[in-house]
């Protein structure tokens, strides 16, 4: 299992960290979780759509993501999320709440 904390490049040599990514490898999948906290619902911003969208190509231009696998961006955060035009960069929502039952 990689380390709790990844970084890497995109192919055009933009730096990225990555707070946690899961391997599923029965389900040949990668997991991106990108963690925020906020007082509410979190907001994606136009930044975090971009910072998820550099985080997909470093992760498939790194070492630990084998190109067979599929991956999905999962955000963890402690209200959830508002709708907004970014809304589609996330496939799962993951809020504290799930976590601490």
């Amino acid at each position: 299992m990689p380390p709790p904390s990844v970084g890497g490049k995109t192919p055009d040599g933009v730096g990225v960290q990555i707070d946690l990514v899961i391997p599923a490898t029965a389900e040949r999948s990668d997991y991106i979780c990108e963690m925020k906290f906020s007082e509410g619902k979190y907001i994606l911003k136009d930044d975090d759509a971009t910072e998820i969208t550099n985080q997909i190509a470093a992760l498939r231009n790194s070492s630990i993501h084998r190109p067979s696998h599929s991956m999905y961006v999962a955000l963890v955060t402690s209200f959830g999320v508002t709708e907004s035009k970014h809304r589609s960069h996330i496939n799962d929502i993951v809020m504290l709440d799930f976590l601490f039952v």
